[in-house]
């Protein structure tokens, strides 16, 4: 692990210091909030469904598939930052919403 996952968000552990880190959570902190949660709206549920539209089929050859293979233009930059927020941040996230069925 490099220096560019480092940020402005973390700083570097000292010896009987507190750990200063965006996943450095507890349990009464994060149910005090509800920014870890996302729902998805009927709007990007649509968008998703367009996205895979093309690859909906039983034939598919799922390992051939890449990012630049699902157009997500209103949906692809929020999950983007959740994707930040995983990597850098508070490290987790519950998706609602998302439809089960097939």
């Amino acid at each position: 692990m490099g220096l560019e996952c480092f940020n402005k968000n973390r700083q570097w552990a000292e010896a009987a210091q507190p750990v200063i880190d965006p996943a450095g959570w507890t349990a009464g902190e994060i149910l005090s909030r509800n920014d870890w949660l996302y729902s998805f709206s009927n709007a990007e549920i649509d968008e998703i469904r367009d996205a895979i539209a093309p690859y909906n089929y039983k034939e598919i050859d799922l390992m051939l598939l890449e990012k630049k293979d699902f157009q997500l233009p209103k949906l692809g930059p929020i999950l983007a930052e959740i994707r930040k927020d995983l990597l850098y941040g508070r490290s987790f996230i519950l998706f609602r919403g998302l439809p089960t069925e097939a």
